[in-house]
């Protein structure tokens, strides 16, 4: 802060008639002051640095813009966080969210596959306790007329083929 003073001082003082008491010394001529007059004061004597005022003025203004500047920033770092948190318990929940919807779809297709199985077992076994239940001759009857409709199916497609066979050859 050198330099930038802007100093002054003032003084004031006051007359008052004193008596003083002088007792001589060793001989030497000193001559000791041993008290003041009663009621007597010397003055008032007042300097100031009105420099040095300022200079302290400007620095605690700077200490205060300081603070000032301190404490928004601390706020805005806290309004940030905040943000920042509340952004990521948004995506916490969406994520949450998400991982739940995909495991109802997961545990519905399995359901609804584990019900198709059920069904198709049941069928099975439904066909299955009808064929048995059937007498034994039905059962050869039935499986005979399925060998006997796959048996003509093959010799009427043989006979088609032998005539068109036949046909080529006579030409």
């Amino acid at each position: 802060m050198g330099g930038d003073s802007k100093s002054s001082s003032s003084q004031s003082s006051s007359q008052v008639d004193q008596t003083f008491n002088f007792v001589e010394g060793t001989g030497d001529g000193d001559r000791v002051n041993l008290a003041l007059s009663e009621g007597a004061s010397v003055g008032n004597i007042t300097s100031t640095d009105y420099g040095a005022i300022d200079a302290a003025i400007k620095m605690n203004q700077g200490a205060l813009d300081l603070g000032l500047t301190a404490t928004e920033e601390a706020f805005a770092t806290a309004q940030n966080f905040g943000a920042l948190s509340f952004g990521a318990l948004e995506e916490n929940n969406q994520f949450a969210s998400d991982t739940l919807a995909q495991a109802i779809g997961a545990i519905t297709k399995s359901t609804e596959f584990a019900s198709k199985q059920n069904v198709e077992t049941i069928e099975r076994g439904f066909e299955l306790a009808m064929l048995n239940s059937r007498s034994e001759g039905e059962a050869v009857t039935t499986e005979g007329i399925k060998a006997l409709k796959v048996v003509g199916g093959l010799a009427a497609a043989g006979i088609v083929v032998a005539a068109v066979v036949k046909n080529r050859k006579g030409k």
